[in-house]
């Protein structure tokens, strides 16, 4: 995750596999199945500024 975040040029994908995730059927049973999910470094809701980690929401006034 650490180098996913350091080096933001790079597309990195996190894949996690969980054996026993519970959920619920649509007859509301509660059984537990697979899952595999991926992380990645998203930015489409927030703005990243320029030569840092920080981030505003889009719409958001710097004071300058």
């Amino acid at each position: 995750m650490r180098d996913m975040v350091c080096n933001p040029c790079a597309e990195m994908t996190l894949s996690v596999h969980n054996d026993r995730k519970i959920v619920r059927t649509s007859t509301y049973e509660v059984i537990s199945k697979p899952e595999n999910k991926i992380y990645r470094v998203n930015y489409t809701k927030r703005r990243r500024l320029q030569d840092s980690f920080d981030t505003y929401p889009y719409g958001f006034k710097l004071d300058c």
